[in-house]
């Protein structure tokens, strides 16, 4: 069967989705699928044509030609993209929901028809208004299956478009697990971990706030930030203004390659997420170093940290409850060493490449009538 990927951003650019599609097309070429992906340039200068390993990428300006806002030059993207589905012949493309590229599709759709799987692992594509309702109702509509990444996503798509209930499921999104055995992890001195782009949306403020009030009982206590972006400087201004700020380590942006140094290197994970994590791949991968996590009950990360079994979960914007569930698993040694090990247990089981591979493919044959 030839697959066609279509996604906003694909490898070398570091993502979610982008770390999920270069782990998994390779595993689908070893089960005889035979791979092409489509993709935006992005600011990186790439080639318009590419290789990844054997699997052919094809890049194209969706977003500046967009910009450019001239009729002539949009339909003859449309066309070229066009021609290129009717050359690779596909069977089926596969579209992991993104904007502009995703309105390309659609158009070249139009043009050159195909079986479609879409894919949706991100809260703002069910929301934000630049992809707007009416787009992803019709992506939806036009699928011959929808995928979410977690059943709190999925909810949302059959909201967005009903009749989609019966041609769609949820397939955890596969993470790469480490190269190494975790280690034993120690509550004493207290290291807590947040990673994640520096936004509000985050809610790593309340983590630095949380800090401040476990530091009189944990003086020893410490936290780090793994990433970088805009709320940095205002977090970085909380800590002082706050008189922790020796206890705050700003890491910065960390290649993906080495987030599970840093995790093995913590007492426990924070995930103060003020806005919907569809799944959250730091919740995933803090439960594969079987590290205990305090993680916000919004989204699907009830499906991933499950409270009291691998985790606690606490009220959105409640930073007491922050404090009292750290404080509670680090007094609570045994306990918390119990729940750390059920999360990397679950974790093995449910959130890795093979199982995610295995449940795209069975949709690929089954849309794809092979």
């Amino acid at each position: 069967m030839r697959l066609l990927y279509w996604a906003e951003q694909f490898h070398p650019y570091l993502g979610g989705i982008e770390v999920l599609t270069a782990n998994a097309l390779p595993r689908l070429q070893d089960l005889g699928f035979s791979c092409s992906v489509i993709t935006s340039k992005g600011p990186l200068d790439l080639p318009d044509e590419d290789r990844y390993g054997s699997i052919p990428i094809y890049r194209f300006p969706f977003r500046s030609t967009l910009e450019s806002k001239d009729p002539g030059a949009v339909n003859r993207l449309i066309r070229r993209l066009a021609e290129l589905e009717s050359d690779l012949a596909q069977d089926l493309v596969h579209v992991f929901l993104s904007d502009p590229s995703c309105l390309f599709h659609l158009a070249a759709r139009r043009l050159h028809r195909s079986r479609l799987v879409v894919s949706v692992h991100n809260s703002r594509s069910t929301s934000a208004p630049e992809t707007g309702p009416s787009l992803l109702a019709r992506l939806l509509t036009e699928a011959d299956w929808v995928v979410g990444n977690s059943s709190f996503t999925l909810g949302q798509l059959r909201v967005v478009a009903p009749s989609c209930a019966d041609r769609s499921s949820v397939i955890f999104s596969g993470v790469q697990g480490p190269a190494f055995t975790p280690a034993e992890f120690s509550l004493d001195p207290l290291r807590i971990v947040c990673a994640g782009r520096l936004v509000e949306t985050k809610g790593f403020d309340l983590a630095i706030s949380a800090l401040s009030l476990l530091l009189p009982d944990h003086p020893r206590a410490r936290l780090q930030l793994i990433g970088d972006g805009p709320a940095r400087p205002a977090l970085e201004t909380l800590a002082g203004r706050l008189g922790i700020r020796d206890a705050v380590e700003f890491a910065g942006w960390v290649d993906p390659d080495h987030v599970y140094e840093h995790l093995d290197r913590a007492s426990m994970v924070l995930i103060p997420s003020r806005s919907p994590e569809t799944l959250c791949q730091v919740a995933i991968q803090a439960s594969w170093m079987a590290r205990p996590i305090v993680a916000t009950r919004i989204g699907g990360l009830p499906e991933v940290v499950v409270h009291e079994r691998t985790g606690l979960l606490v009220g959105l914007n409640d930073c007491s409850a922050l404090v009292e569930a750290v404080d509670r698993l680090s007094r609570s040694p045994r306990r918390t060493r119990e729940m750390a090990k059920a999360a990397r247990v679950r974790a093995l089981s449910m959130f890795n490449m093979s199982s995610y591979v295995d449940g795209v493919a069975a949709i690929y044959r089954r849309v794809g009538g092979s």
